[in-house]
């Protein structure tokens, strides 16, 4: 059988970004400040040097200027990157796959099928939108992902792959 590959909508992957924002805040925050500390801490070091035409950024300056990085690392290149970063879910004859990246690198997720008990379809509501979703559980009941739909993925693509494989097909939703 051939494999069904589809891309996660950006809105989905936006709307995580944000729902995850509003759930933890103190995650952004958090990497602010180690940006932030990070910044000082380099500025410091250089400025233990005592290199005699070193023209280093004074103090007020650097403070200004790491507290703007850090802000816009933790929260602009973030926001930026859930907007653009791909994710590719590869639905096979081994397994299911989803590929994202993750701004400094790709986060490649596999489940063979034998780890697979469950295969939900359903919708889920992030940031007042509602998306498709498949929910792929083990054989114990136990969350392993949710992965958004594309449009072009029917719930009888993926019966076909779960009945081919064994795995029971929860919550069809039919177009």
């Amino acid at each position: 059988m051939s494999p069904i590959l589809w891309h996660e909508p950006r809105a989905y992957l936006r709307a995580v970004y944000y729902d995850n924002e509003r759930v933890r805040p103190l995650d952004s925050a958090r990497l602010a400040a180690a940006v932030f500390a990070f910044m000082l801490g380099m500025r410091f070091v250089v400025g233990l040097r005592q290199v005699p035409d070193a023209r280093l950024l004074g103090w007020p300056a650097m403070v200004w200027l790491a507290a703007g990085v850090a802000l816009f690392v933790a929260y602009g290149l973030l926001a930026i990157i859930s907007m653009v970063a791909p994710s590719i879910v590869i639905f096979s004859d081994k397994g299911v796959n989803n590929n994202r990246f993750l701004g400094v690198g790709w986060r490649i997720r596999f489940w063979a099928w034998d780890r697979i008990g469950m295969i939900g379809v359903g919708t889920e509501a992030l940031a007042d939108q509602l998306f498709r979703v498949v929910v792929l559980l083990d054989h114990d009941g136990g969350f392993l992902a949710r992965l958004a739909l594309a449009d072009n993925v029917t719930p009888g693509d993926l019966d076909r792959f779960a009945a081919e494989h064994g795995v029971e097909v929860a919550g069809k939703e039919r177009p």
